[in-house]
């Protein structure tokens, strides 16, 4: 699954085989039970371990994400408008799961509990500060 803007895309594949490839050409073919991450601006490929059939379920693994990428993993699944306030805007990494039964409210708060930062809700409009 790719998110708009997404600097970071994974492929897994739970079944059957599937060619990767970008503008440059194929970049891999994989098989049943093997992932593979791709670095959008550096057209990087690397093959990575992971839980294959754990999207299936509903659920969302965050690997060394950066604040910029957890606001649009927010936006996209939660449905959310983010700003992040200048301040708050660090050199963070996130590596966290959200599963299938997390509310946005239980995602905020371990974001909160990982890195301090605080945030305040209005609607569907999060400021992160």
């Amino acid at each position: 699954m790719k998110y708009i803007q997404s600097e970071k895309v994974t492929v897994m594949v739970s079944s059957g085989a599937v060619q990767v490839a970008d503008s440059t050409g194929v970049l891999d073919i994989l098989k049943a039970g093997q992932q593979l991450s791709y670095e959008v601006t550096r057209h990087t490929v690397a093959r990575t371990a992971g839980e294959v059939a754990d999207w299936r379920n509903g659920n969302l693994t965050i690997s060394d994400a950066s604040l910029a990428e957890v606001v649009r993993i927010l936006e996209n699944y939660y449905g959310l408008q983010v700003i992040v306030d200048v301040a708050a805007n660090t050199a963070y990494r996130f590596t966290f799961r959200i599963s299938k039964h997390d509310t946005v409210e239980d995602v905020l708060a371990m974001l909160k509990d990982i890195s301090g930062l605080e945030y305040t809700r209005s609607g569907i409009t999060l400021t992160i500060h």
